[in-house]
């Protein structure tokens, strides 16, 4: 386990164990037992092993030396457990805690119960057991809510976030952090919330959804300066700095590093000391600043040299032959490397042993050296690439396809440069992602794939001026900081002249002072007046074009945000759809789903205007929430909703139009008298484009207004149900735009469309029977000659419990 997993884990301890809490029925005297003799808490107990493991183990040892009653013993035993948790001694934790939850099943206590079974829960998260730690939180979980401990259910949902963190389940670990930040805002506990905080952002940050992780850390920071916990604040601290490292905001990241070592300092805590000196030696080295990253080198050793930690120092000398890297030294890089191998194989480091392999490798490829390359990526396999993280992944493809490229095998070198692109762009490293195409470009040039390379070549240039943008911010940054720098400099050159004048002259020095001084003055009040009113101009212009482009009641976008939105989208979509015949893509799609609310009008008859528009903004929220990121959802009027969901294939769009459908029907909506209201909703939806050609703008309003036709089908025959529009290879978009359900049906069972439904779609026969009954018109189309009809193709029919009328 690394230093910051080791950070990650002690934190979660802390929230493991929670406030202090008695058991039920504990001695309402203090009890003694300090070798002082000195009376102490239980409470004190506890809140000494959240302080102190050691002192709690010798002060809980000698009050279990004395007369004390079954449950007051159970209490301290609880406490001593934990102590010898944090110090890593789990069998005697284990022992102490079966103790006590005997005792507190024998005397029925359930406080007592529900902290001995949280902490075996944490003793066997501790111990990377999660499938048990999960049992066990669960069963603290059912006693916290029967008994209503809202402490417990806070200490119990955070838990499981935890857990599910670990076992890959994402969205699982999200539901209970959030109920348990629900909790801790119910409890009014700082501590708790901050700790919820830094998990909820630990889980956005894990999925490449920086903002949302930083938003997360900054609501931790201010909840543990709420709790007056300055410690604490070096958690979220250091996550903001590792997310401002990954979007190449390096300047931000360090500032953020020197806010934490400056705590660790205050604190007198060695071990993270050093760990901070390393941690900014690799931020200097990346804003190529030699010297300062050698010197913070110099410290990190030194501390860890003190502490024996070996694994530090192995830490250091993999920073130091980056370093050396970085300056062409590639024979000492060389050596630190190994050295640092050699350090990570005697401690059993698979991620550190991985990182030793590819700068050894990156060394022999900075010489042109393949083949000696080859002999450490080929130690890079599968199974030490299993629980690696993926920047390591990435860094591995990358190297993987310059050696490959090198030796002439473009195939291998294809396919993992292929891989490193899709990684670095789902985890928007711009540089990474611009280095994957160029290497791509090469490739398919040597392939003599001319279209293909042209292709690789673009991308990786819009991702290189990006790039140069984002440095070229910064550096505009420094330039503004540097000429501020100059006009102070000149300013004082003058004073110190004119100074001088004033030796020779006092009366022209006098007036000359006190002119520069209202000038000076004048012109601070002007800049003063002027910021504020271009300040005030821009806030207004920016709040008036947010309220033009903005539902003001449920917050969505408007149509004139949709419209603004698609602009920018159409372009994205053009080039999607050439990478796709260009076969360096998958399909991808957008499709158009309109939503409509049933019998909505009946909401506002029968409990007015105002509750219809708390169903409106609760469905908005609720629909929110089942939707990705890249998903827009706008108001189009009424209770009518656009939802515009991009990379999502037909049976995709069939399977989150009934997503909808489901959830909004099970949902109560709760009106202004605390009155339940159930409603359901409809949908149609429609591709775009419509059929297999080139995406144009002009057909987005066709596309929008056949899924309005798609869904006042649905509306018309069912309610509460939805009917879309999938591939058409045969049709194409204008046909598709001017037809009628009934020539989509036609077209259904001819093979020539396909059409997803919540219901079963009619039959051949009673599509010829509404025809018949109509006008008695045939549908152009139908002259064809079509292949045998089609079975009904039907996505998850409406159970009944679901239907509204």
């Amino acid at each position: 386990m690394n230093s910051r997993a080791k950070l990650a884990l002690l934190l979660t301890m802390f929230m493991l164990w929670g406030q202090p809490s008695l058991a039920d029925e504990p001695s309402s005297s203090p009890v003694t037992g300090m070798s002082t003799g000195t009376p102490i808490s239980l409470t004190e107990l506890k809140e000494l092993a959240r302080r102190d493991p050691t002192a709690t183990i010798q002060q809980g040892n000698l009050l279990l030396d004395t007369p004390l009653s079954a449950v007051d013993a159970a209490n301290v035993k609880v406490a001593v457990a934990w102590a010898y948790m944090l110090q890593g001694q789990y069998p005697r934790s284990a022992l102490l805690t079966e103790q006590a939850l005997m005792v507190a099943e024998q005397h029925n206590l359930p406080r007592l119960r529900v902290e001995a079974i949280n902490l075996e829960g944490a003793l066997a998260f501790r111990q990377g057991r999660f499938e048990q730690a999960e049992v066990y939180f669960h069963k603290t979980l059912a006693i916290a809510d029967q008994h209503k401990y809202l402490d417990r259910q806070v200490s119990a949902h955070s838990n499981l976030g935890s857990v599910y963190r670990s076992l890959g389940e994402p969205v699982l670990a999200l539901d209970n952090l959030y109920k348990a930040l629900n909790y801790s805002y119910q409890l009014n506990d700082p501590w708790r919330t901050g700790v919820t905080e830094v998990n909820l952002g630990l889980i956005y940050k894990d999925n490449a959804q920086f903002n949302n992780a930083l938003n997360r850390f900054n609501n931790a920071l201010a909840s543990f300066a709420k709790a007056n916990n300055e410690l604490a604040a070096v958690y979220p601290l250091g996550y903001i700095s590792e997310v401002y490292q990954t979007q190449g905001k390096y300047h931000e990241a360090l500032d953020t590093a020197l806010k934490t070592h400056a705590i660790w300092q205050r604190h007198q805590e060695k071990d993270a000391v050093a760990r901070s000196h390393l941690n900014l030696a690799k931020l200097q080295r990346l804003l190529k600043r030699k010297d300062l990253a050698q010197s913070h080198l110099d410290s990190a050793k030194s501390g860890y040299q003190q502490l024996n930690n070996s694994n530090g120092i192995a830490n250091v000398l993999m920073e130091s032959g980056e370093l050396a890297l970085d300056h062409e030294q590639y024979q000492k890089a060389q050596q630190h490397f190994r050295q640092a191998l050699s350090l990570y194989q005697a401690e059993d480091q698979r991620n550190a042993q991985l990182e030793s392999l590819l700068a050894i490798a990156e060394s022999w490829l900075l010489r042109n050296q393949p083949k000696q390359a080859e002999s450490f990526l080929k130690r890079a396999n599968n199974d030490t690439l299993k629980n690696a993280p993926p920047t390591l992944q990435l860094k591995t493809d990358l190297l993987k396809a310059r050696s490959r490229l090198l030796l002439g095998r473009l195939t291998s070198a294809q396919t993992f440069a292929q891989s490193a692109a899709a990684l670095a762009e789902q985890l928007e490293l711009l540089e990474e992602a611009s280095q994957s195409y160029q290497l791509l470009t090469d490739i398919y040039q040597q392939q003599n794939r001319f279209k293909d390379a042209f292709f690789a070549h673009k991308t990786a240039d819009n991702y290189t001026n990006q790039l140069a943008q984002q440095n070229q911010n910064t550096n505009l940054q420094l330039l503004r900081a540097e000429h501020q720098l100059s006009v102070q400099s000149e300013q004082l050159a003058q004073l110190k002249s004119g100074k001088l004048q004033a030796e020779l002259a006092l009366a022209q020095q006098d007036w000359q002072k006190k002119s520069l001084q209202a000038t000076i003055a004048v012109l601070c009040i002007l800049l003063c007046l002027i910021s504020a009113l271009v300040y005030q101009s821009r806030r207004l212009a920016k709040a008036y074009e947010d309220q033009s482009e903005h539902d003001p009641l449920t917050k969505l976008g408007n149509r004139r945000f949709l419209q603004h939105w698609l602009s920018i989208q159409i372009p994205i979509m053009r080039r999607r759809w050439f990478q796709r015949r260009s076969s360096i893509y998958s399909s991808a799609d957008i499709y158009f789903f309109m939503i409509d609310l049933d019998f909505f009008k009946e909401v506002n008859d029968k409990h007015g205007h105002s509750a219809g528009d708390e169903v409106l903004v609760q469905f908005s929220r609720l629909c929110t929430k089942l939707l990705r990121d890249s998903d827009q959802l706008v108001r189009m009027g009424g209770e009518e909703f656009l939802l515009v969901a991009q990379q999502i294939d037909e049976y995709g769009a069939a399977q989150l139009a009934e997503k909808i459908r489901r959830v909004v029907a099970r949902h109560s909506f709760i009106v202004a008298d605390n009155q339940p209201i159930s409603i359901t909703c409809s949908l149609g939806f429609a591709p775009f484009p419509l059929a297999e050609q080139e995406p144009d703008e002009a057909m987005i309003e066709p596309a929008i207004m056949l899924s309005d036709r798609l869904l006042y089908e649905a509306k018309a025959k069912y309610r509460n149900a939805w009917l879309g529009l999938g591939t058409s290879k045969s049709w194409q978009s204008r046909e598709l735009m001017d037809a009628d359900i009934d020539e989509l049906y036609a077209a259904l069972h001819r093979n020539e469309v396909q059409l997803h439904s919540s219901h079963p779609l009619p039959t051949e026969a009673e599509i010829e029977a509404d025809t018949d009954a109509g006008t008695g018109k045939e549908s152009p189309r139908t002259t064809r000659n079509a292949p045998p009809a089609a079975k009904t193709n039907t996505v998850a029919p409406i159970k009944k419990s679901d239907s509204t009328s």
